[in-house]
């Protein structure tokens, strides 16, 4: 458990709390493009967020850069990126115009979902 705590670069502090949601948190998967300015929103809010609340940074995490895995973005149901599933269920999809705090928002909810 200490290499995998020295991996995920938690302290003996944080361990106890990643452990005890890591059995109960679902896994997201996240769907974006490397070029797309919305998803480079998304992401900073991601790494912001799992600043902020340590229980983020256990959620895991599948990261589908869509024209990489096209057989796997063929299999969901959405028109843009980002996106952010648990399992078959859509709990964020950006639009046209989004700005940051409402990304940010979004993301949070999703985390909240994974943890719930």
């Amino acid at each position: 458990s200490s290499d995998l705590s020295l991996f995920l670069g938690y302290n003996f502090v944080i361990r106890p709390i990643f452990w005890r949601y890591a059995a109960a948190m679902k896994k997201i998967t996240f769907f974006y493009l490397d070029a797309c300015p919305y998803c480079k929103n998304a992401r900073r809010a991601m790494d912001e967020l799992k600043a902020e609340d340590v229980r983020y940074r256990a959620i895991e995490m599948d990261w589908v850069e869509e024209s990489e895995r096209p057989e796997v973005a063929e299999r969901y149901d959405y028109y843009s990126v980002p996106t952010m599933f648990i399992g078959s269920e859509k709990l964020y999809e950006a639009h046209k115009g989004e700005g940051y705090e409402e990304c940010k928002a979004n993301v949070k909810r999703v985390f909240e979902a994974a943890l719930a």
